[in-house]
This record gives C-alpha cells, structure tokens and sequence, in this order.
C-alpha cells in the first residue's frame, strides 16, 4: 500500500445495507481523491453512527487514524455520537447537494453526543464536507451562494441580538 493510500473497509460487501454501501462509496471517494480529507481522516479516531430515520438502518463509522471501517449494526452503541438522518438528506450530504453544518442548521440532520465528544464531531462533520474542487460546477457555485446567504443572515442576526442587549442594557 502507498503512503497516500487509505483504506476505507466494509467487511460485508455485497451483503451490507445500501446506506453503508451509499457511506462507503462516499467516503471512499474523499480520501482517494484528496490529499487533505486523507489528512483529515488520519487525525480521527474514534465511531460515529450513521442512522436512516426511515428504515432504522445504523452504520457504525469508525475512525481508526490509518484507515476507516464500516459495518451495520442494530443500533448506536449506548453513549455514542450519532447522526440520524432521512434518506434524502443522506443523498445530499453524500453528493455534495448540501453540506453537514447546513443540513444541521435546517435540522435535518439531528446530532445526538455528550459535551465531551463535541471536539471529535465537529472534526467528523467537517471530514465529511465535500471539497468544492470536487463538486460539479453547478452544486460548487449553489454552495458559495447559500454560504454567502449563511453569513448574511448570520451577520445580521449577531448584529440584531448585539442591538438588543444594547438596548436592553
């Protein structure tokens, strides 16, 4: 195995669910064609658990530091970060339509995680955001717009709670 190669294993293969199959693909692609989700994979360590809301499918990502597996199980183990979400949203997220934190901010994606796990989730959401280099042109400039939307509307919500608490003190 070369030094920039990273393995991302499903030990089921052609028995696993589509939702790992759909994951595996997925992540998959981002290690073998960028250097720094390569990076990035090698920083985590540690599972998250991938839940279809519609078919109460889970898939356990586990983050190994020099490589990435996969496997279904019946559900997250208990305490575990999770994210479930429908299948659609899991399409999107997987294609590059829409990135994690925005399908966060329109809640359909829903994070379950203790404080502590934070840090490891923040880091697990952002692996998962698919590179602009590697997006079609058409979802890479779909994306500026909305995050140019984001921080508009972000600005002036902080700006709008900032006159507020002036004004209120």
């Amino acid at each position: 195995m070369t030094e920039d190669a990273f393995p991302v294993y499903l030990p089921a293969g052609p028995d696993a669910s589509g939702l790992a199959d759909m994951i595996h693909q997925y992540l998959s692609q981002n290690v073998t064609d960028s250097p720094d989700k390569r990076k990035q994979a090698r920083s985590l360590s540690g599972e998250v658990f991938l839940e279809a809301a519609e078919d109460d499918i889970c898939v356990r990502v586990r983050f190994c530091g020099d490589r990435i597996e996969l496997a279904d199980v019946a559900s997250p183990a208990p305490g575990g970060a999770s994210i479930r979400a429908d299948f659609i949203s899991i399409a999107h997220l997987t294609t590059g339509e829409r990135g994690p934190f925005e399908l966060l901010a329109m809640r359909r994606l829903k994070v379950r995680f203790h404080p502590g796990q934070i840090p490891f989730l923040v880091h697990v959401l952002q692996f998962m955001q698919i590179p602009s280099e590697l997006m079609s042109p058409e979802i890479a400039e779909r994306s500026q717009r909305r995050k140019i939307r984001l921080v508009l509307v972000a600005g002036g919500a902080a700006a709008a709670a900032g006159g507020i608490y002036t004004w209120l003190i």
